[in-house]
Order: structure tokens, then sequence, then C-alpha cells
């Protein structure tokens, strides 16, 4: 009887000490929440990356003019995604000079 006891009471010791916060851990959920709270999801949404390139695109029995987005820089661009460029669907293109 005194073993299961002692059992008991060293299994609630160590199941407390394991599901306790460490000081360090709680800090470091401090700064991610702060760093989560500060982000502007907006801003990086919204920032215009790409330009709409002219391209020729080539499909198997078509050949067509359209236009495709290119990565030009962060916030260097005139568009903001690449679906803002109609683009080639699955054919592929080459960029017009």
């Amino acid at each position: 009887m005194l073993s299961c006891i002692a059992a008991v009471a060293i299994a609630s010791f160590v199941g407390k000490k394991a599901f306790e916060p460490h000081a360090y851990e709680t800090n470091d959920l401090l700064l991610q929440n702060v760093e989560a709270l500060g982000f502007d999801r907006g801003e990086s949404w919204n920032r215009k990356d790409y330009d709409c390139v002219a391209v020729t695109c080539q499909c198997i029995f078509l050949k067509y003019q359209s236009k495709s987005a290119a990565f030009v820089g962060e916030g260097k661009g005139s568009v903001a995604h690449i679906w803002e460029c109609i683009g080639c669907g699955d054919c592929g293109y080459t960029v017009n000079k």
C-alpha cells in the first residue's frame, strides 16, 4: 500500500514538471506572438512584386500572344499576383523581346 502511494506521488510530481512551462519557453512564445501581431499580412499580400511581360504561348498546334508574370523584386513591380497577368495556361512560352 505504501509503495502504491509513493508511486502515485512520484508520478504526479514528474507529470507536473513535465508539463510545466519553462521560463525560456514562455519568453520564446511571447516573442513569437509579438512578431505575429506586428506582421501585416495585407502589406505582403498587396505588395507589387511582378510585371506582366509579353510572351508567345506555344501550344501543340497553336501559337498566340499573351502576358505572363515575371518577378522583378519585392515592391518593384506593377502587379501583386501572378494571376493578374493572363498567362499561357499549361502551354510553354517564350518571352518577346
